[in-house]
C-alpha cells in the first residue's frame, strides 16, 4: 500500500531519491503451499501499487530469485548496481520472514547500507501485549482490557501520503521492471477470469474495510 506505509513514508522524508523493490522467490512460495488465486492477485496487486507509485514519481523494481535464503545475495547485488545507501522496510513476523530480515540486516550492516525496519502490519507488535509479569496472556478477557487500554494510550492518526517527488509526472508510464513478463512467475497456468471480482488494489480493500 501507499497510504500509513511507515517504510514508504519515512524514506520519502529523507529528501533523497527513493525505488520501491519487491523481490519474487518463487521456490520459497512452493514451500509455504501458496496457491495460484493468491499469486495471481500479488501480481494485479503489484501492478495497481505501481501504477500509484508512479503518481508519486517512484519506480517500482522487481527482482527474483529462488527463496528467501538468497534474498541477501540478490539485494547485494541491487545494492551495488543502484548505489542504494538506505534501506526501509515493514517487518514481518512470521520465522522465515524474520530469518530472511536478519540476514538482511546483517548484510546492510557489513555494506554500511543504513537498515531502518517499521511496524506496520498489526495494530499493536507481536509479544507486546503481556501480563503484569511480562508473561503472554493465557486468557482472552484479561488479553482484550490489556489491548485497549494500550490502543487509548499508543493510538495515532494514519501516516499521510508521501508528497510527490519533484520529477513526478501524472501522465507518464509507471516505471521500473514490472510489466507481464516479470508477473508470469505468479499468473502462469491461472485463467483470468479466476481472480475477476477480487479487486486488488488499495482503493478498493480501504473500501471493503469501511463497508466492514
Amino acid at each position: 500500500r501507499v497510504e500509513d506505509n511507515p517504510a514508504l513514508y519515512h524514506a520519502c522524508q529523507s529528501g533523497g531519491e527513493v525505488m520501491a523493490l519487491f523481490i519474487f522467490t518463487p521456490q520459497q512460495w512452493r514451500q509455504h503451499h501458496v496457491s495460484a488465486r493468491r499469486l495471481a492477485l500479488m501480481a494485479a496487486a503489484l501492478q495497481a501499487l505501481q501504477r500509484r507509485l508512479a503518481q508519486l514519481g517512484i519506480p517500482l523494481h522487481c527482482h527474483s530469485c529462488p527463496d528467501f535464503a538468497a534474498v541477501p545475495a540478490a539485494l547485494e547485488a541491487i545494492i551495488r548496481s543502484e548505489r542504494l545507501t538506505a534501506l526501509a522496510v515493514n517487518r514481518e513476523y512470521a520465522w522465515d520472514e524474520v530469518r530472511r530480515d536478519q540476514a538482511v540486516a546483517g548484510l546492510c550492516a557489513r555494506r554500511g547500507v543504513h537498515w531502518h525496519s517499521w511496524h506496520a502490519s498489526t495494530v499493536a507488535p507481536p509479544g507486546s501485549v503481556l501480563t503484569r509479569q511480562g508473561s503472554p496472556y493465557k486468557v482472552f478477557t484479561p488479553f482484550r482490557r490489556s489491548w485497549l487500554e494500550r490502543m487509548a494510550l499508543s493510538e495515532r492518526d494514519a501516516l499521510p501520503l508521501p508528497a510527490p517527488r519533484a520529477a513526478a509526472d501524472p501522465l507518464a508510464p509507471p516505471g521500473g521492471s514490472l510489466d507481464g513478463a516479470a508477473c508470469s512467475p505468479l499468473t502462469s497456468g491461472l485463467a483470468e477470469e479466476a481472480v475477476a471480482g477480487w479487486p486488488a488494489d488499495e482503493a478498493s480493500a480501504s473500501q471493503r474495510l469501511d463497508r466492514f
